[in-house]
């Protein structure tokens, strides 16, 4: 980069803008432009709930969220931060949720449970049921969903650590960094 900064000369930035102009001005017709575009502070928010208060400024664009979760949007608007038994029977007590963080007592009975934890389904998140890691899984509507097999009391507990492609992304990142600055530094050693 720094050879190429030291060659460039303003023909080339010239070439280069000229370049970029008929590049906008071919392509200009294929962006699209709405002239009614309201300010955010006008939008109905509550058109997904039918309560203004349950609806949050852009959640009807949703593109970052989990297929079943972006197809059920309405479900995500309406829905409390409890945790929900979807199948069996099961006694939740003692709820501490902060964050991404949260701690439950749970009782099931004979038939286990299929609970619906108030996360929607990212890979990273941690359930441990008395200390040892739960199978999890998606449920119908996007949220993190996790069975109980056991007929009796456990401490349910979430955390998010991230997941495997993260921390890989991380190492490699810091990787590149150590080599980059190491490069740098040979370099200017070796001019001095």
């Amino acid at each position: 980069m720094e050879h190429v900064i030291e060659e460039y000369n303003f023909k080339d930035l010239l070439i280069c803008v000229l370049i970029c102009l008929t590049y906008v001005v071919a392509l200009k017709s294929f962006v699209p432009y709405a002239e009614n575009i309201t300010e955010i502070e006008e939008w109905n928010l509550g058109f997904m709930s039918g309560k203004e208060m349950e609806t949050i400024p852009g959640t009807e664009q949703g593109y970052f969220l989990p297929v079943n979760a972006y197809e059920d949007r309405f479900y995500i608007a309406t829905r409390e931060n409890h945790i929900y038994t979807l199948d069996g029977r099961a006694i939740i007590d003692e709820i501490e949720k902060d964050g991404s963080k949260m701690k439950a007592k749970i009782k099931t009975f004979e038939e286990g449970a299929i609970l619906e934890l108030p996360y929607i389904f990212y890979p990273g998140y941690v359930v441990k049921t008395d200390g040892m890691i739960t199978n999890t899984f998606e449920t119908e509507q996007g949220f993190l969903g996790v069975e109980i097999n056991k007929s009796e009391e456990v401490e349910l507990e979430v955390t998010y650590e991230g997941s495997e492609l993260m921390k890989i992304s991380a190492v490699v990142s810091l990787i590149g960094f150590v080599g980059y600055l190491i490069y740098i530094t040979r370099k200017y050693t070796k001019g001095t």
